[in-house]
């Protein structure tokens, strides 16, 4: 019983040190499986922090800035205590140069094929994803860190690639290689994915607040008449309008700096001028250019931002070729009027010079009083042309409106001019639609207006050939050609009369048709300018200063009625004028 009772003492002893030691061994294990699970939540947490610190630094220096070779430099050169390679590096697309750029930072020293194959792979992947062939394209390369060492012959054993995006667009590619093998896993991996992924979406916003301005900027300079360019300092083209494609003679959608050099090769240094307005912050100007067949000005300005730095330049294009041509029309009228006036001065200072012989015969005498008497009507007709002018320019011109009889001051113009047309054997003939109401107008200027009109109309006839002045009434509603066909009138207007069809009260008509050469499309538009009719004139052989058309418009304009012209070449011209009824 006693030995029963020691061994029962002796087992539970025992099961009791093996519980102790159990529990010693468990406790033990736990602890350690405690400290490891600690020191792992520590280096999890520690890298963790590691990993918030790069990705609020890409958050602060990568926000504002579109630069994706900055951004790459920043990615890649903050991973060296997140993973563990031999080389990092990016590749990127320079879309102005047409090349791709290779930088590669060596942390441990490889051999140049271990590089050489860094990059095969990288330009690989980069084509296999923006299907392009990228395999010919030239490429800079940048090789940075650790000495390549040609006795190296570690192959690339591990690697990884993760694209670099801007909104949906892959703008390049960034890699992770080592000489180990088997060395990165998918948490590796997942770290830079989203480093990558924290740039891209920074700058993806930033892209699409600058998208969203910069369209409401291209709609502006869009309707711009003049050409407007806008490159940044590293020679991108940030704005430009269709009008700088239409100067230029460009034709590509995508267009480069290099494209635009190449517009002005052999005309002006665009890249020097370019460069010379950026570094010395001054405006540089181009006064004249010749290009595709149209005289520009070029003027390149600096682009600063609010702390005054530079960000570029703004090139305006303007075209100048018709303030060329103006000024040649310019010179050519100048040059007529001092014609027109030296020639009747010459006329009156001979003779002038041949009055002083006391000797001269009394019909000599009178006849050279007659040819003072034309040359200075002939003078003070030219300035007073030239004061109307001005004082229509001027807006100082003022008509003295009455209620008056329009019909008669017409007859009287027609009895002036009949001496002249039977001079040039022209038939002057009249026309008189039914019911002609009186009408306010100015009897003097009105006088003016109708002496220009029958005085070329008669001038631009050829011999025995005819004019004819029609006055009718048109309503404002009235179908023109079906008014001059009921009271058979022959004129060259019609319903399609732009400066008729947009009448807003009933008319009084006055027109001068004459069955002449007429005149050309071409040159109708010139006839109201004083400076192309200067041209015209000349061209037509016909002496005048080519004033009493602008000073006819301004007359009838002033009346708050219009002055234009139809006419068909071979067959003859319709000058016509209206007069509002009050």
């Amino acid at each position: 019983m006693e030995q029963s009772n020691a061994i029962l003492i002796l087992g539970f002893s025992i099961a009791i040190i093996a519980i102790v030691v159990g529990f010693c061994i468990y406790i033990r294990k736990l602890r350690s499986n405690l400290k490891e699970e600690s020191e792992q939540r520590e280096a999890e947490n520690s890298r963790r922090m590691y990993e918030l610190s790069i990705l609020k630094e890409i958050g602060e220096r990568a926000g504002y800035s579109l630069n994706t070779q900055r951004i790459a430099d920043i990615i890649t050169g903050s991973l060296k205590e997140l993973i563990d390679y031999s080389t990092t590096a990016y590749i990127l697309e320079d879309t102005q140069k047409k090349e791709l750029l290779f930088k590669c930072k060596v942390e441990e020293s490889v051999s140049p094929k271990f590089i050489e194959d860094v990059k095969n792979k990288m330009v690989t992947a980069l084509s296999a994803l923006t299907d392009q062939d990228y395999k010919e394209r030239k490429i800079e390369e940048v090789i940075a860190g650790t000495i390549l060492d040609d006795e190296k012959d570690e192959p690339l054993s591990s690697f990884f690639n993760i694209p670099l995006t801007v909104g949906d667009k892959v703008v390049g590619m960034l890699n992770v290689s080592s000489t180990k093998t088997g060395l990165y896993k998918e948490d590796e991996m997942t770290i830079l994915y989203k480093i990558t992924a924290q740039a891209s979406n920074a700058v993806t916003r930033l892209q699409d607040v600058l998208d969203s301005e910069q369209s409401k900027l291209n709609a502006m300079v869009v309707s711009m008449a003049d050409g407007v360019l806008m490159i940044d300092k590293e020679n991108r083209v940030y704005v430009i309008n269709p009008k700088v494609k239409e100067l230029l003679g460009i034709e590509n959608d995508e267009i480069s700096i290099f494209d635009i050099i190449e517009a002005f090769e052999g005309k002006v240094d665009f890249r020097t001028k370019l460069e010379e307005c950026i570094k010395l912050n001054r405006l540089e100007v181009v006064e004249e250019t010749y290009l595709q067949h149209r005289y520009i000005r070029i003027l390149f300005s600096p682009v600063k931002d609010k702390n005054t730095e530079t960000l570029g330049a703004v090139i305006i294009l303007h075209d100048i070729t018709h303030d060329k041509e103006l000024e040649k029309i310019k010179e050519d009228f100048t040059n007529m009027m001092v014609h027109d006036l030296r020639s009747p001065l010459n006329g009156v200072r001979l003779i002038a010079e041949m009055l002083q012989d006391k000797k001269m015969p009394k019909d000599q005498f009178l006849q050279s009083a007659k040819m003072i008497h034309e040359s200075t009507t002939n003078i003070l007709e030219l300035v007073n042309d030239l004061l109307d002018v001005a004082k229509l320019e001027s807006g100082k011109f003022i008509v003295s409106k009455e209620k008056g009889d329009l019909k008669k001051v017409i007859e009287e113009r027609i009895a002036f001019f009949n001496t002249l047309a039977e001079e040039k054997s022209v038939s002057l003939n009249s026309y008189w639609g039914p019911d002609i109401p009186s009408v306010l107008f100015d009897e003097k200027e009105i006088i003016q207006v109708l002496n220009n009109l029958l005085s070329n109309a008669i001038k631009f006839t050829k011999e025995k050939g005819e004019v004819t002045i029609q006055t009718l009434l048109l309503q404002k509603d009235e179908d023109i050609e079906k008014k001059a066909g009921i009271a058979k009138v022959k004129w060259f207007i019609s319903n399609s009369a732009l400066a008729l069809q947009k009448r807003d009260k009933d008319v009084i008509i006055c027109a001068v048709t004459d069955n002449g050469s007429g005149i050309p499309q071409n040159q109708i538009k010139k006839l109201f300018s004083k400076f192309e009719q200067a041209e015209g004139g000349k061209q037509a052989k016909v002496k005048g200063t080519g004033l009493g058309l602008v000073i006819a418009k301004g007359i009838t304009e002033a009346h708050g009625g219009l002055v234009s012209v139809e006419s068909m070449e071979g067959e003859g011209s319709t000058f016509y004028f209206t007069l509002p009824l009050e």
